[in-house]
Order: structure tokens, then sequence, then C-alpha cells
């Protein structure tokens, strides 16, 4: 009621706006509550509606009982009736007017309606009813006021507190306020345990239990729920089962109301003050908490390792505490807490929580780790950085990856460097030049290769002032004293550390002999260059040649046949350089000037030995003629090679008008010497017939290059094609006769292009296409001739086929009973009235029966007559069943007529009955063709009546 009654009573000029609607609203839940039973009217928690005025709800269901919006009580209005309206709407029957009956336990409150200045606006306007307080009562007749109903004091008057001989002071009340009083008595049988105590007297519950407020020796003390992880209870007095109010002591390690154990990196202790549970600390008290031992980390604006934290944190991790360590106190903390390598407690320090070590100290990390120094480098460099791991790990970072040694010493601890070795500079500072960061080797001197030394002297801090120090052996010179070049001249020591070129010789030479260690050693060992020689090495005549070496004089060519040296402007080193130079006469070349062989030739105009050349090569296709006519001589010479292709003679197939005797193209012909290529004859056959390629014909049928299509005759100059009937496959393959095929089973249609001429093979259908002969099908088979092979005809069991098939249904050949369909592929059964007489024959229709009869079934044969089923009366022997002549009779179905039996008198009686004894008017159905007899009068038509004479 109250969440509703909130917003519909927020604005007085909300409430008018909408009291006509209301007030219908109102009278629907009083037709309501006219349809809810006396039984359950009294406790109706009604809807609220408006109500003659903006300020008040009411209950639909109870006349005059209002729940005000100031208030928010249920109570009498203007001098109305409502009786015990506290929390519902139920109503009793007295009241006094104007005032709420309130009931047993409760007390009447009267309220003016003021203003907001307090001014009385209507005295008296409202009456509620509300609870007696704790320790007090009120009676149902009297409830004007609340009584006490506790100890009597000094003054005689009644409190509300229990008196003390009852339980402890403090320890129990009258329960009145949760359960309200009408009388003295009943205030008494409320006193109640307060939580915590129990009974018999609300005493105190003892450590570990709990009990919450209760009646006076019902209320008992129960165990606390077993919720401690790693702890007990040493307080007493629990209100609740969980006993969170009661004291839990916890085992070290463990803090908080469960005493759980803190987690990695953190020990309890109390939110407010160190306090332990024991003088010995053996515990701490539940009012603890886990706290974090110091935190083992750095913050840097540099440092680039493992961060943590929000963006703008550089946190780098030092160590971190040892995991599943349960830790007591403050103490504990830097006795588990391991360090990363690089950090621990300073030099000094009396606790460890991973500092990080100084430039000049290094750490391996672990428990308990301490920064120890590393080596002492006095004046020779610095450490760098700081948080080294050892003293040399060349993994990590140590305190040798950490030194910066003085130019000129390096090594661990920064030792000078020893002779002919050096340290380079890496930073140039005020204090000095130093190397770079680490283990700065001495890095040697450049070799000297055994040639040479460094001395002892000044510090070297470079490979180039290495050279300061350097004495190089005689004959050696520069960086690192190698070997002079054959030309060059040094005295070696440190005041001649190069090697000088020696001044040239006279003419053209070289020296030999060399390095030197003098300009006048260089004098004595110039030699003359090849191509020179004399004194003064100047060049050798035409005809001359000198190999070098000494200064001799040149040595004359060896004598030429037919030729010449000529001055070519070069030098002549060997015997073989003076080949270069020679001319031989036309038809006369290489070493010596000798005559040209055969299928060479010489103009005259080349040096050296190249003056014999080839002719063209003729590749295999023809062959020169030797003769004269190709060695030229002084008077005859010609410019070109006309004279080769004079003496050609090209092989058969090849051009003669080629100079290199060129095989005939495709297609073409050629006699050989120096015959043209002409064009071969026109082939039949289409494209399959062609002329090899890469091959001239060797005459005018190029037989040697014919190759003809398959079914066309290689014999015929041109490829013709075979007879009908006979065969060929191709190439160079003559025409055969084709396998001979059965009499009447087929015939060729054109020639054959294989062996087995099946492309021009046509077999008749139901003969196998696929043999050579055209074999007929086996019965149940089937063909469609020409090349095309049996198949087996569909399976028709169990009646199988006559003969052999020529269409796929193999229809003609079924092998079907009579009053079957030869016409269908399962040989179906004909319709009644249908006959077939079987094989392949289809169902015909019977004789048409009229009404005369029918037909049982299909009939074997054109008559039908197993199958006929003719009326009585009918001629079974007729194929239409015609019926019986006049006095004949027939039981039907497929029997004949027979005549009926006779009507007479005899002779006795004949000449008295002239019209004998009846007559018979159709024909009969039964043997006695009762149905057919017409009696004379006086005659019985019952029977037939006979009389002999």
């Amino acid at each position: 009621r109250d969440t509703m009654a909130t917003p519909m009573l927020t604005a007085r000029a909300t409430a008018r706006r909408f009291s006509s609607v209301l007030s219908f609203a109102c009278v629907f839940a009083f037709v309501v509550a006219a349809n809810i039973s006396p039984a359950s009217a009294a406790s109706e928690d009604c809807a609220f509606t408006w109500t003659g005025s903006d300020r008040e709800l009411s209950c639909c269901s109870v006349e005059n009982c209002f729940r005000d919006r100031d208030v928010q009580k249920w109570s009498a209005y203007n001098a109305t009736t409502c009786t015990n309206a506290v929390d519902s709407c139920s109503c009793n029957a007295s009241s006094t007017a104007g005032l709420c009956n309130c009931g047993a336990g409760f007390r009447l409150v009267k309220q003016d309606t003021r203003d907001d200045d307090g001014n009385v606006i209507v005295a008296l306007r409202y009456t509620y009813c509300t609870r007696c307080g704790e320790g007090q009562y009120s009676p149902e007749d009297d409830n004007k006021n609340c009584l006490n109903c506790g100890v009597v004091n000094h003054n005689g008057e009644h409190t509300r507190k229990p008196d003390p001989s009852l339980c402890a002071q403090g320890a129990c009340f009258y329960n009145t306020r949760a359960d309200p009083a009408g009388s003295f008595e009943e205030c008494q049988a409320r006193l109640t345990c307060r939580a915590r105590y129990g009974k018999p007297q609300c005493e105190m519950c003892d450590r570990g239990t709990w009990s919450a407020a209760g009646l006076i020796n019902t209320t008992t003390c129960e165990p606390c729920l077993d919720r401690l992880e790693h702890g007990e209870f040493r307080g007493v007095g629990a209100k609740d089962q969980n006993c969170r109010d009661a004291n839990a002591w916890c085992y070290p390690g463990a803090a908080g109301n469960d005493c759980t154990n803190c987690t990695t990196g953190k020990y309890p202790r109390a939110k407010n003050e160190t306090r332990p549970l024991e003088e010995d600390g053996s515990g701490w008290a539940t009012y603890s908490q886990c706290v974090s031992c110091p935190q083992l980390a750095k913050w840097t604006a540099s440092w680039t390792g493992e961060y943590f934290g929000g963006p703008n944190e550089n946190k780098r991790t030092l160590g971190q505490y040892v995991d599943a360590v349960l830790l007591a106190t403050y103490a504990d903390c830097a006795a588990n807490a391991r360090c990363v390598p690089g950090s621990g407690s300073s030099l000094g320090s009396s606790e460890n929580f991973c500092d990080e070590c100084a430039d000049d100290e290094y750490s391996e990390g672990g428990l308990n780790a301490k920064c120890k120094a590393c080596p002492e480098l006095g004046d020779r460099g610095f450490y760098s950085t700081n948080g080294a791991t050892s003293v040399a790990d060349p993994e990590g970072l140590s305190c040798l990856s950490n030194q910066r040694c003085k130019a000129g010493y390096g090594g661990p601890a920064c030792q000078q460097c020893p002779t002919g070795t050096y340290s380079e500079v890496n930073l140039i500072s005020e204090d000095g030049n130093y190397t770079a960061e680490g283990n700065a080797s001495c890095l040697p001197c450049p070799a000297l290769s055994g040639n040479g030394h460094y001395a002892e002297g000044p510090v070297l801090f470079s490979e180039e002032s290495c050279a300061k120090a350097r004495s190089c052996d005689a004959k050696h010179g520069g960086a690192a004293c190698l070997e002079c070049e054959l030309d060059e001249f040094s005295a070696g020591g440190m005041t001649d550390q190069f090697c000088n070129e020696c001044t040239d010789g006279p003419g053209a030479g070289s020296f030999v002999g060399g390095p030197f260690t003098s300009q006048e050693e260089c004098d004595a060992n110039w030699v003359c260059s090849a191509g020179y020689g004399g004194e003064d090495c100047s060049p050798c005549d035409s005809g001359e040649y000198s190999e070098g070496g000494s200064r001799a004089n040149c040595t004359i060519c060896p004598t030429l046949t037919a030729g010449e040296y000529v001055d070519t402007g070069g030098t002549r080193v060997s015997q073989e350089s003076c080949l270069i130079s020679q001319k031989c006469r036309a038809g006369y070349g290489g070493e010596g000037c000798e005559q040209c062989e055969t299928g060479f030739y010489s103009t005259g105009d080349d040096l050296g030995t190249s003056g014999c050349q080839q002719c063209p090569d003729l590749n295999g296709n023809g062959t020169y003629i030797e003769g004269p006519e190709l060695k030229w001589d002084q008077a005859t010479k010609d410019t070109d090679q006309t004279r080769c292709l004079a003496a050609r003679n090209c092989n058969a197939g090849n051009s003669g008008e080629d100079e290199s005797c060129r095989t005939c193209p495709r297609g073409h012909f050629s006699t050989g010497g120096t015959s043209p290529c002409v064009k071969c004859q026109e082939l039949q056959g289409g494209e399959q017939s062609r002329y090899m390629r890469g091959v001239g014909g060797n005459d005018a049928n190029c037989n040697n290059i014919r190759l003809c299509a398959p079914g066309h005759d290689y014999n015929t100059p041109t490829c013709e094609p075979c007879a009908i009937g006979w065969y060929s496959e191709g190439d160079t393959n003559t025409c055969s006769e084709c396998p001979t095929i059965d009499s009447g089973a087929g015939n060729y249609t054109d020639f054959g292009t294989k062996d087995t001429c099946e492309d021009a093979r046509n077999c008749k259908k139901g003969y196998d296409g696929q043999t050579e002969s055209c074999t007929v099908c086996n019965n149940g088979w089937y063909s469609e001739g020409e090349q095309d092979t049996c198949h087996e005809c569909p399976t028709l069991e169990p009646w199988g086929y006559t003969s052999f098939g020529t269409e796929p249904a193999c229809a003609a050949v079924r092998n079907c009973p009579a009053s079957r369909d030869g016409t269908t592929a399962t040989c179906e059964l004909c319709h009644a009235s249908q006959w077939s007489a079987g094989g392949a024959s289809g169902c015909e229709p019977c004789d048409d029966l009229g009404d005369r009869g029918e037909y049982i079934g299909p009939g074997e044969d054109d008559t039908c007559k197993s199958v006929r089923n003719c009326k009585p009366g009918y001629d079974g022997t007729d194929s239409t069943c015609k019926a019986c002549d006049t006095g004949f009779w027939s039981l039907g179905g497929n029997t004949p007529c027979e005549r009926c039996p006779a009507m007479y008198v005899g002779l006795f009686l004949g000449p008295l009955f002239p019209g004998g004894s009846g007559v018979y008017s159709t024909f009969g159905t039964d043997p006695t063709c009762a149905n057919a007899r017409v009696c004379n009068p006086g005659f019985n038509g019952a029977e037939t009546v006979t009389i002999f004479s």
C-alpha cells in the first residue's frame, strides 16, 4: 500500500484533476469487495482511492478508516469511527466516535493538522494507534496510555527494566514491542533473553557458542558453525550461527572473520593496531587483516622491461615473495623475498627487500640475496649500469658487461693491454677516453706475418696508433709488415716502415729476384721483357723473337715454305709467336705456310696459321672433289669461295644449289650432285598422307619419304585408295585383302584402315559387328548391324527367345506361350476375350458373344474354345454361342446342342390324338427342356408322356 500511496499523493492539484476518475475506481473497488467472503474481508488489503480530500486514502472495504499521507498510518477521520486500524483495514465492532479504538498493547495518538509554519489548521483531525514500547503494556479496554511492567524503582514506580533477580543486568528484556501485551501478566510472560545469552537465567554463552534472542528458560546456546579455516573461536556470545560477532583467533599467517590464509606476499596485521593473540605472537584477533609486504619493484621512466600498473607507471619487478609460504609477521616478509638477479639488500642494509644493486655491485638473486661488490677498477675505468647479476656471466647483465675501461686497458678489471694490442675508444668525456660497455678486449695490432714485431712503448688506443710501435724486417713494410712487391725495396726497422718503388732500367724490361733492400740492388736485377733484347732492351726486328729474362740478343724465326714474316707492330716473345706475323701465299697456310688440304682454301690475305680456311660444312649431305681447283696460287687466287661451290658433290635428297648441300624442303626431291630440289607429286588420302619432315626425296617418286594414310596403297606414287574389301594400315604398307565375311552375314562398304577392316565392315542385324566374319548372335542376343556387337536381350524368364534379335527389345524372336502377348517385353497375359498363339504374336480379340455367353480367360487359338462359356440353351461348339434350335437343349459352357425328349403318343393312340401330346416353343436349357415344353390339352406339362405302340 505504501508504494502505491506515495506516487498518488505527490501533488494536491493532480489529485483534484483526477478525482472524478478515482471516485469511479472506488465504486468499482467496493463492487469487488462486495463479492469477498466474510472470512477474508477482515484481513483484506484493499486498494486505495481518493475520497473527500486530496490528503487522505481510504480503505474501500472498511468504512471511515483512512491512511493519511502525512502520518502514514490508518486512523479515524473527523470524528468518525475506525477500530484497531494499525496495519490493515480490519476493525472491531465498538469504538468511541471520532477516536480509534486501539487493541491490547497499543496506545491512542491524537494529531492536529498544521500548516508549514506550525499553526493548527484542524484540531484533532487525525487519531491513530501506535505500539507500546519495550517493557510496556496497554489493556484493551483502556488503551489511551502505555504502562510499565518492570521492576519498581525507589519512588515506588514501575520501570521498563526486568528484576535483576530474574537475569543479569542487560541480559534480558520484555519483548513487548514485537509482541504487544495487554496486561502486566502478559508482559511478564514476554521476558526474553538477549542474543548471546541462554538459559537458565540468560547467562552469557560459552566461547564458540551462540544464541538468538528468545524467551527466558527456553533459549539455549548452540555451537557456532565450523567456518574457520585456520583458527578457533576465543570470544563468547555470538548472536547467529556464523558467530561473526564472536572473536575468532586466527593461526599464524591467517586473518579476517573466517581466518583464511593470507596470499603470497601478504601477512596478518590488526586494522588499527598491532596486537598479538598471545604473548608469544601465536595468532591474531579477527579484527586483523592481510596486508601486503613491501613491493619488490622499482618505478623508472626509462626501463623497458616488464611493466605493471597504468599507462603512466613504469614498474620493474625486482623480486617476488615465495609462493605457498605463510608470513606471520612483517619480519617474515624480508626472510621470504626472492630477489631477481641484479637485486638484493644493499651493502650494510639490515633488511632485504630486493633493492636494485648499485652500478659497482651485483647480485645473483634468490632468497636473502645480498648485493656484492664488483672487482675494484681504480683509475683504470668505471661501472656504468646498476643491477648486475654476476661478475662475468656472458649471457646476462654482469659487472664485466657494465665496465668501461680507459683507452689502452681491457679485459676483466680493466688491465693494461699487452704489447702489440690496443683497446678502442667508445666514450670521450672530461675524465678521459673510455671503451664501450662490457668486456673490452685488447685487440691485436695488425699481424706482421712473422716479418716484424711491436716494440714496448706507450699505450695503444687504436689500430692506427699501432704504427708507432711497429718494426718491420728488411724487404717488408706497411701496416702488416708484408713482403714488398718484386719491383720494391725496403731496409726495414722502425725508421723505414714502408716499401719503396724501384726506378726502372733502360728500354722495355722488369726487375727479377725482388724485393730488394736498396735502389742499387734494383738496378743490378733489371732484365729485358719478352720481344726485346740487347743491353738497351730494344724491340726485336721483323722475323726475330725474344723470350726475355735477360739482356741477350733476339733469335731469328723459322723459315717459311711459301710466305714471309711481316711487321705487325707487335713483339714476338717466342718461336710460336712468330706464326702470328707470318703471311702465306694463296693456296698455302698453317705453320711454315704448307699447301692447303682438300676441302680447304687460302686467299693469301690472312696472317698467322689461319691462312687455310675450311670450305662450308656440308653436314654429311655431300663431299668435296679432290683436285687442284681448291688450291690457289698467287696468279689465279680468287676473293670468294666460288671454287668450293664448283667442287661440291651433294647427296641425293639435298639441294645442289645450296653452298652447304642443305636438305630439300618437306615434299621435295633431288637426285644429288648440283641438282636443285623439285616438288614431289600430290598425295591422296588427305592430311594423313604426307612426306617425311627433314628428309628429301632421292628420286622422282619420292619413295623414301612418302607416307600414305591408312586405307591407301604405298605401292602407288600418289597413295591411291585401296579397293573395297581391302585394307592398309598406312605409312609404307601396301593394300591387303580384308578377312572373309560369312555368306549372307554382311559385306564391306569401303576400304579398311586396320587389319581387321572393322571400320569398313557392314554386318547385318543379328550378326556380331565386332567379329571379323560377322558371326551370328546366339539365341536371346541381338545386334543392330554394321559394327555393333551382340548384346543380351532383356530377361524373359522362363520362356526365352526363339532366335537372335535385330533390335534391343528382341520383340520379333520372343518365345511367349499361347494366350500371352508377344508384343510386350515380359509376355504379359492377354485379357479375357483375347487370344494369342504365343511366340512374338500379339493379343487378338475373340469372336463377340454378345449376351449369349462370356470368356473366362484368354484363349490359346483363334477359336477361344477353351475359355468360351456359353449360356444354357446356346451352342458351346459355335464360335459365337448361337442359340440352339427349337426342340434342342444345351447346358452351356462349351457343350453342343442336343435334341429335347420326343413328345408323342405312339401308333396306337395316335389316331386319337392327331396333334400329339405337345410341342417345343424354343430351345431348352437342360435335358428336360421343361422351359420350352408346351403340352396339348389333356396332357400333364410336368413330364413328358411317351406311349409306345
